[in-house]
């Protein structure tokens, strides 16, 4: 089974994720403080 990562719609998806979490943190974060910390990592099924 590939991972998800070579999957090319969970990549789309995580791109997503990541430029929105980015204008989000982007407008409403100050500095040293994240409106939204995300983790990208595995985590056991």
């Amino acid at each position: 089974m590939p991972s998800r990562e070579r999957v090319e719609t969970y990549r789309r998806l995580r791109d997503e994720i990541e430029l929105t979490v980015a204008r989000i943190n982007g407008d409403y974060s100050v500095i040293g403080r994240p409106a939204i910390q995300y983790l990208h990592r595995s985590f056991p099924g």
